[in-house]
């Protein structure tokens, strides 16, 4: 009888060793919590935010004033090409493999309305380097 129970006890005494060294380690953050991304695969832009807050919000990440930015091509030499006006940034900012298949732009059509995809596409057309 005393065997069965020193057995009992220490097949206890391993199941518990066994569940407590398989629960996960848990760790405290180490610093403050994320703040809500931007650019490309950010929250939808606020309704009322002017053309340039949309553009710092939605597009500078990857696009810069002067300069490419990480990965998008510098948007104050649009103004060269004649042929990309208004219209033709926002179908670019709608749907970019619509105008090239290979562009690694998202599409911002249901982040943005058509009214922001407008005005934010006019405020490009005014970016000088």
């Amino acid at each position: 009888m005393k065997l069965r129970l020193r057995a009992l006890a220490g097949l206890a005494g391993v199941l518990i060793l066994v569940i407590g060294c398989n629960k996960p380690t848990e760790t405290s953050p180490s610093g403050p919590p994320p703040g809500p991304r931007m650019g490309p695969g950010g929250p939808k832009a606020s309704a009322n935010a002017s053309p340039e807050e949309l553009f710092k919000q939605q597009c500078a990440k990857c696009h810069r004033g002067g300069q490419s930015g990480k990965g998008g091509p510098d948007l104050t030499k649009l103004t060269e090409d004649s042929s990309k006006n208004a219209d033709w940034i926002a179908e670019h900012i709608k749907n970019p493999k619509g105008h090239n298949t290979e562009s690694r732009m998202p599409k911002f059509e249901d982040r943005l309305t058509p009214e922001q995809i407008k005005k934010l596409a006019e405020y490009v057309l005014t970016l000088k380097s």
